[in-house]
């Protein structure tokens, strides 16, 4: 409580103002002032007579509720994703070579070889 609101009487030996009241009246004063929170509905809002506060849902068997997450990312970032994935569920057909060789020197790769000159006989 502010000093100058104080209740204060005057001492009649001493002559200085003293604060007479009871410890009780000094507890409920000082709580009076403390800073208490605003409640953010009425007391009227809060009690509703008549109303169950624990209500069920009329939910069948085969329905669960989840908690779904929404996703931020642009449409590119999904599908990049994706495709990420798949590339890391995709097994390799073929293992690559540490020391590779030039394409023209390995049939197997596809390489185009020089077809042998046809010969009299075989024409």
């Amino acid at each position: 409580m502010p000093e100058r609101l104080r209740p204060v009487q005057k001492d009649m030996f001493t002559d200085e103002w003293v604060d007479n009241r009871t410890k009780r009246q000094k507890k409920r004063d000082a709580a009076r002032e403390a800073p208490q929170q605003p409640f953010m509905f009425s007391q009227r809002e809060m009690a509703q007579f008549g109303v169950n506060s624990h209500p069920r849902f009329p939910l069948s068997p085969h329905t669960s509720l989840r908690l779904l997450y929404p996703d931020y990312r642009t449409p590119a970032e999904v599908e990049a994703d994706r495709e990420r994935e798949a590339q890391s569920r995709t097994a390799r057909m073929f293992e690559e070579e540490t020391n590779p060789q030039s394409e023209t020197s390995h049939p197997a790769r596809g390489a185009v070889q020089p077809a042998a000159p046809l010969s009299d006989k075989e024409a």
